[in-house]
């Protein structure tokens, strides 16, 4: 599967605060992808952090599929590719162009908390704060998927 044309970007990622930063945590792998020069389209275009997920869409599009449709499956790819900053528990931003009527929507796929979380969900049994890295893996750390 390919991806070709996203008119509507879907975007994902995790947010770190400036306090974390000081961790000395290494950085994201790298994809392998490297920066280009700009790039246009006549009618369509697929854009993705990962060239496997870029594909996907324009494949996507070459079949008949919509913006939306590539958009799915360009996420899909990147729960794959990706699962550190784009997985199926996270979230992203969508903006929608309709040629035909002319509307712009938006969506807010961001994650959430899930609906039973509270101020306790990071404390151990204790009640002292774990670190940032005990708090970071695991199922706790994880949002209700948005996307």
């Amino acid at each position: 599967m390919n991806l070709r044309a996203m008119a509507a970007a879907a975007l994902a990622g995790l947010v770190f605060s400036a306090a974390h930063a000081t961790q000395d945590a290494p950085p994201e792998p790298a994809t392998g992808a490297a920066p280009r020069a700009l790039a246009e389209a006549a009618r369509e275009m697929a854009v993705a952090a990962n060239p496997h997920a870029a594909r996907a869409g324009a494949e996507v599009l070459a079949r008949g599929g919509g913006a939306v449709d590539a958009a799915i499956a360009m996420q899909m790819v990147l729960n794959l590719v990706e699962p550190q900053s784009s997985g199926i528990g996270g979230g992203g931003f969508m903006l929608h162009f309709d040629a035909e009527t002319g509307a712009l929507t938006s969506h807010d796929g961001r994650e959430t908390a899930p609906a039973r979380a509270g101020p306790g969900l990071f404390l151990r049994p204790d009640g002292s704060a774990p670190g940032y890295f005990e708090a970071l893996v695991g199922g706790r750390s994880v949002g209700a998927p948005g996307l």
